[in-house]
């Protein structure tokens, strides 16, 4: 069957058209558990995350007796609940040698439960000690060989287009699973058509990789259709249909038609995580970490004194994407997840008809997290094992390949990258500062240096790679000519302690290399090149600030201010007294409370100010002050900061987080990170 698609050269390229808006995200109107892209349910293919037309039951199975070792085998009985007592399941089998391991994912097989009961094998690794081994599965219902999802009656318009994705689950890679024919199905009044046919073979691995298509509607234009997405697996030789084994995932699938064109842009926000801004060179940096950050900072606006809320990724990235702080959010830890009805950015573009993407790393912007709601594609890059390597250029080249395929249209796309976080191993062309000015002098690099030399040389070679990753992306965007329409913020979600009282890292620190971020906006048409803003700005104040320049109305529920007054006028003296707080949860509970304003910061201990530092004659925060009348101010910014939280949570509803189960990777790179125990 030939499949028509419209080619993302084409839609790279009609740029002097209206651009392409989603009309419509289908979803099966009779399904009991239908799901929307608002809603952030996905279904993970190839570590991709798309809003998927079907939830699918995935339980873990308890054990049932002890675990017996034969021939070198351990073999285990685990028990079913009824709901899967009579189905045939794919299995996932993970078994931990420690604690601090975590577990290891054995491949997949196919079982039919007797009397509610499954028996697996577990094959550990040589000298492995049996008697300490923790055994766990997981399994999911194979379901019918046939299957179809009908989708709500649209009536197509002139130049719509089909688009979205199916593939297979990766649950059942290593089952020994069966080919699966995909099929797309438009039902008008004269009759169906076929608008895909597609067959996907397990034994490519490509099939555990979403398949993307984009369809044209024209011949459609003016009718009222339903879509229909059909699976049939296709048993191989000596098998029959009842006891295929096949996993077929299907994206939620939209329909997109052209809009006239309104004072609306398009976005890409970037967060490189753990930047500090004083090294940037556009922040006074010596060396020459970021010529080209340093350029697009120059073709708009700067905030000199921008603060994360939180110092460390999971929290203050959800500020960013929520513009609440984070004891109203509530959400610390990838453990975590933020209640359902709350807004995002995501969840504000995809409203207004955008297509929506966001490229991440290393699990700590988790899906489960609500990171994924409203979003129409969320890739996670995770680096195996338990450390943080950074993919920055693999996230580059996921951002070039979307826009070339969605370049036409109005498009919100966000990208992180954890390049810029420990170990501090840029690669060796980039890994080019040997040695460091620090008062004049220089200091080597060589193995033998201090560990925070090492750290600052390293940190500024990974700058300079993420840099240039960052200059491909600007000059793939010119090249589809969407330059002039596109808002740009680069900023981050907390600094770095490189040496600065002893301290490497982030997290429990509150000093200024950690806190203070770069926040750079461009904007052509809407915000001037050269325009530096000396007022206080934060993390919260992004996205109404976002919204505004992309021409969309914030939420009224956010905390943050927009910003775009100062684009304008950077001396507006409405900003003059603005604080900007931060918190930090106690190792013993409850929350610290810092607080900037003007020159003056201070720090709580729980609800009570200890601490000021005045940072216009003590930078380095060397000296703070603790009598009452130095204190008195900060007291009543941060009782006045408690008492908005608490109003803003009674609004929103109660401060308890969501609690959601995190993926063995996930809890290993957790545990690496000091996040848990």
């Amino acid at each position: 069957m030939l499949v028509v698609l419209v080619s993302a050269t084409c839609l790279g390229c009609v740029l002097d058209e209206p651009p392409y808006q989603v009309v419509a995200a289908l979803a099966d109107p009779a399904g009991p558990r239908s799901l929307s892209v608002l809603s952030g349910d996905g279904a993970l293919v190839g570590r991709e995350y798309r809003p998927g037309v079907e939830a699918v039951a995935v339980r873990a199975v308890r054990p049932d007796g002890a675990p017996e070792l034969v021939d070198g085998v351990l073999r285990q009985r685990f028990r079913v609940g009824p709901f899967f007592a009579r189905r045939r399941l794919v299995v996932t089998r993970s078994f931990q040698r420690s604690r601090q391991e975590g577990f290891r994912r054995l491949p997949s097989v196919a079982v039919t439960p007797v009397d509610r009961v499954v028996t697996l094998d577990f094959e550990l690794p040589p000298a492995t000690d049996a008697t300490k081994v923790l055994l766990r599965a997981d399994a999911r219902p194979v379901p019918p060989p046939d299957r179809s999802h009908e989708m709500k009656p649209i009536t197509i318009e002139p130049g719509a287009v089909l688009a979205g994705a199916f593939g297979l689950d990766p649950y059942s890679a290593g089952a020994a699973s069966d080919p699966v024919a995909f099929r797309v199905v438009a039902h008008a009044d004269d009759g169906e058509r076929v608008l895909l046919d597609e067959v996907l073979d397990p034994a490519d691995e490509r099939s555990f990789a979403w398949s993307d298509y984009r369809v044209s509607l024209e011949h459609l234009a003016g009718r009222e259709v339903r879509i229909e997405l059909r699976t049939r697996a296709l048993p191989r030789v000596g098998r029959d249909a009842a006891s295929a084994v096949a996993l077929p995932v299907w994206s939620v699938p939209t329909v997109f038609a052209r809009r006239p064109r309104r004072e609306t842009r398009n976005v890409i926000l970037i967060s490189l995580d753990t930047l500090r801004a004083d090294f940037l060179g556009a922040y006074g940096q010596e060396l020459a970490t970021s010529p080209n950050l340093d350029r697009f900072a120059a073709e708009g606006a700067l905030f000199e004194r921008a603060y994360t809320t939180y110092p460390s990724t999971t929290a203050s990235h959800m500020t960013l994407m929520t513009g609440l702080y984070p004891a109203v959010h509530g959400v610390y830890a990838p453990g975590q997840a933020l209640r359902q009805g709350h807004v995002l950015l995501s969840t504000l573009f995809a409203a207004h008809g955008y297509d929506t993407a966001a490229v991440t790393e290393d699990a700590m912007l988790a899906a489960g997290s609500g990171f994924l709601r409203g979003f129409r594609t969320y890739r996670e890059y995770v680096s195996p094992g338990i450390g943080t390597r950074g993919h920055v250029a693999e996230v580059v080249d996921s951002a070039i390949d979307w826009l070339g395929t969605h370049g036409a249209e109005r498009f919100f796309l966000f990208l992180h990258t954890y390049q810029m976080h420990d170990p501090y191993e840029p690669p060796p062309a980039y890994d080019v500062f040997a040695a460091q000015h620090a008062n004049g002098s220089e200091t080597s690099a060589r193995p033998a240096a201090p560990a925070h030399v090492r750290a600052r040389l390293g940190y500024a070679g990974d700058l300079l790679y993420t840099d240039a990753q960052i200059a491909r992306l600007l000059a793939a965007l010119d090249e589809l000519g969407r330059r002039d329409d596109t808002v740009m913020v680069v900023t981050a979600d907390h600094g770095e302690a490189l040496g600065e009282h002893g301290m490497l890292g982030h997290g429990w620190y509150v000093i200024e290399p950690v806190l203070r971020i770069p926040l750079l906006i461009r904007a052509p048409g809407r915000v001037p090149a050269g325009v530096r803003v000396r007022s206080l700005a934060s993390l919260v104040d992004v996205p109404s600030t976002i919204l505004e320049l992309a021409g969309l109305p914030a939420s009224p529920v956010m905390q943050g201010t927009s910003l775009v007054p100062l684009l304008a006028s950077p001396e507006d003296a409405r900003f003059d007294d603005r604080p900007a707080y931060v918190e930090k949860m106690r190792s013993g509970g409850g929350r610290d409370v810092i607080v900037r304003q003007h020159d003056w910061k201070w720090v709580s201990e729980g609800p009570r100010v200890v601490t000021r530092y005045d940072l216009a004659v003590d930078p380095r925060e060397r000296s703070g002050a603790s009598d009452a009348g130095a204190l008195a101010a900060g007291q009543e910014l941060v009782d006045r900061y408690l008492a908005a939280n608490a109003e803003t949570l009674g609004e929103l509803g109660s401060e308890e987080p969501v609690r959601v189960e995190v993926d063995d990777p996930t809890m290993q790179k957790l545990r690496a990170l000091g996040y848990v125990d």
